[in-house]
């Protein structure tokens, strides 16, 4: 039995060649069907969320407002809508006038429609391709799906309005449907890096389809670093690209160290434990490893949004750790003395550079990057010298994160 990767990749290369009205319907399509094989939910409830679909239309009640040079977003995370804040400001101090839009997520800001033609159209075209009948709802709604968003933004003239757009992920929903309908009508087409994009050698997770499947005509990267990771996913897929990748340098603005000094109001000295999203038993064993090897420090636990908060806490002594609750890292590094950060998996790791703070990996089993030039640990007493020799590497955050390189205004508004 194949991964759940190679399985999405599957029944996307057998729609790779499917259009409506000349509109690709493989990546947006593709997109909806990721999520349905990757869903944590039981397969029961997955479909069941899938059939609902099949009889939504969505409203995009705000994207009919904007006009011109427009940057779309969905995520409600505080950090992510800061990042695109931030960048609107930049491109239109560049007299790029762009208009932010919000685009909801599929599950809110739709009407209900019993017509029938989109699903038999679905449907006629997943027997052509020979969709294995064990994915086929999930095919017939994401065609389904991406046939009706296509007709509803046809229908309000979007290509009439949008000179240029800019989409915070064009990979995946909501955004993909509107991203495909512009990029048909030859309206140039941006996507943003909004984390640490890499190659994943096994297995690859739901995130790779945020280089793998992006829409817009092109990609702005981070770095030469994170460039070249999604090159070597590509050249072991035996596939190309067909997006441009410039190097646009870091998306968060960067913190202006000489202007402003760190007042922390916590004066112990602190070890921050930065934890990525889904991979709970490593996190557990990362924290057992630092509550082991740091006794005389703060023992700070930040969570990734998708963690399992409740499932890490029952099996760590957490009458020693203090939650984070800041919804910023900055936040969090302003507040606390923080002596070293550590982690695995999540770009917060690498933002701790930027801060002149040092960082160390976790060589946990399932961890899917490594950088040589950083200290790493796998056991409590390799953490444990670490502590005691860490020093600031602020040198990785430019060659990981491009932390030197802003070349976006440059890059979109010419």
């Amino acid at each position: 039995m194949g991964s759940t990767f190679e399985t999405y990749a599957k029944i996307k290369q057998k729609l790779s060649r499917s259009t409506y009205v000349g509109i690709d319907l493989c990546g947006p399509s593709a997109a909806l069907i990721a999520n349905f094989l990757y869903s944590k939910q039981s397969v029961k409830k997955t479909k069941r969320k899938a059939l609902k679909l099949l009889w939504r239309i969505p409203n995009y009640t705000n994207i009919q407002c904007v006009a011109g040079n427009v940057l779309t977003w969905n995520t409600p995370r505080v950090d992510h809508k800061k990042n695109v804040d931030d960048l609107l400001s930049k491109l239109n101090n560049d007299n790029g006038g762009f208009q932010l839009a919000h685009i909801p997520d599929i599950n809110k800001d739709y009407k209900i429609t019993f017509s029938l033609r989109p699903i038999w159209q679905a449907w006629r075209i997943t027997q052509q391709v020979k969709i294995d009948k064990k994915h086929q709802l999930y095919a017939v709604v994401a065609l389904t799906y991406c046939i009706r968003s296509y007709e509803r933004l046809l229908a309000l003239k979007v290509t009439d309005k949008i000179e240029k757009i800019i989409s915070y992920n064009s990979s995946n929903l909501p955004e993909c449907f509107l991203v495909a309908v512009c990029k048909k009508h030859k309206i140039p087409t941006f996507s943003l890096q909004h984390g640490l994009y890499h190659d994943y050698a096994n297995s690859p997770p739901l995130d790779v389809i945020n280089y793998e499947n992006v829409v817009a005509d092109t990609l702005l990267v981070w770095s030469e670093f994170c460039k070249t990771e999604i090159i070597k996913f590509y050249e072991r897929e035996n596939r190309q690209p067909n997006f441009h990748m410039p190097i646009a340098g870091y998306l968060k603005t960067l913190p202006d160290l000489k202007e402003k000094k760190l007042i922390h109001s916590n004066t112990q000295p602190a070890l921050l434990c930065l934890l990525p999203r889904n991979k709970t038993l490593s996190s557990i064993q990362l924290l057992n490893f630092a509550l082991e090897a740091a006794e005389a420090y703060q023992i700070i636990v930040r969570f990734h949004p998708n963690s399992e908060r409740e499932e890490i806490l029952k099996h760590v002594n957490t009458n020693k750790l203090l939650i984070d609750e800041f919804s910023l890292l900055e936040e969090t590094l302003s507040k606390n003395k923080i002596e070293l950060a550590i982690g695995f998996n999540t770009t917060s790791l690498f933002d701790t550079l930027l801060f002149n703070t040092p960082c160390a990996l976790f060589n946990a089993a399932d961890s899917i990057l490594s950088v040589p030039e950083l200290p790493s640990f796998s056991t409590s007493s390799q953490l444990r010298h670490i502590l005691l020799h860490q020093q600031p590497t602020p040198e990785i955050a430019d060659k990981v994160l491009g932390a030197k390189t802003s070349r976006y205004c440059e890059i979109i508004n010419t």
